[in-house]
């Protein structure tokens, strides 16, 4: 599996992270994906950061084990009213809040019942539920089984203190310590991403430049709405993220 990067960086120029430093991906797709993000994170960040660890072939198992799952974003809701949303409608099925993205939007996660239950319950409050096209119940107790196998293929990487804050979106809270890191790393696969208390550590820490790395951009409208006045921008392609890195280090040298 891998997750969307976004990087920051301060007035200095110096680097902050939030995300995944590990991508693990089954064998066969490894090329397309890990290695395709490997080429953008290669201009921003400096080298020896982040690794690609080959495997990931027991998340798939988990995937293909739990078929009946899904998720859903709850949007116009609170995450207060979201977990409330979730424990009323969990009713002993597992359903767990996944994504914590906004003050507004909250992903929740867990089997299809479940789900549907907690969809209904939300349009009946007035907030708005949109279904998500993903394979699995991510960041719920539902990927437990490949809990050990992913924190097995963590302990092959080398993990030194960053010169630099990372953010792990487990805690949402800045540090350096490689034990803390590798220990997140593993908890990330069952535990719900906090990425709006990520984005806002991050400012805090003085971030004024967030670069979304990969297609999309949905993690730069957060980073707009958790930051504002900071520069947001989304790189697709290598010579696009080594373009707006030159221009963080210009802007940094002024």
């Amino acid at each position: 599996f891998n997750h969307p990067f976004m990087f920051a960086a301060g007035k200095s120029g110096a680097p902050l992270a939030a995300g995944n430093t590990v991508v693990l991906k089954p064998p066969e797709q490894a090329p397309l994906s890990a290695l395709r993000l490997a080429e953008l994170i290669d201009g921003i960040l400096p080298p020896g950061v982040w690794n690609v660890v080959p495997g990931g072939k027991e998340v798939g198992q988990v995937l293909a084990s739990h078929p009946d799952v899904a998720m859903t974003a709850l949007i116009g809701m609170s995450p207060e009213e979201a977990h409330e949303v979730c424990a009323i409608a969990g009713r002993g099925d597992i359903l767990a809040v996944a994504n914590e993205n906004s003050p507004k939007q909250t992903v929740l996660s867990g089997s299809v019942t479940a789900v549907e239950r907690a969809e209904d319950l939300a349009r009946s409050r007035g907030s708005k539920a949109v279904r998500l096209n993903v394979a699995g119940a991510f960041h719920s107790p539902l990927m437990e089984p490949a809990l050990g196998p992913v924190r097995e293929a963590i302990s092959r990487v080398d993990f030194r203190a960053p010169s630099f804050p990372i953010v792990p979106n487990v805690s949402g809270r800045p540090t350096q310590q490689p034990l803390e890191l590798r220990d997140l790393l593993g908890r990330h696969l069952i535990s719900p991403v906090r990425w709006d208390a990520s984005l806002r550590a991050m400012g805090e820490l003085g971030a004024t430049w967030f670069l979304e790395a990969g297609p999309g951009d949905v993690l730069t409208k957060f980073a707009r709405r958790a930051v504002p006045g900071a520069e947001v921008r989304t790189v697709g392609s290598p010579d696009a993220a080594r373009q707006v890195a030159e221009e963080i280090r210009r802007a940094a040298r002024a």
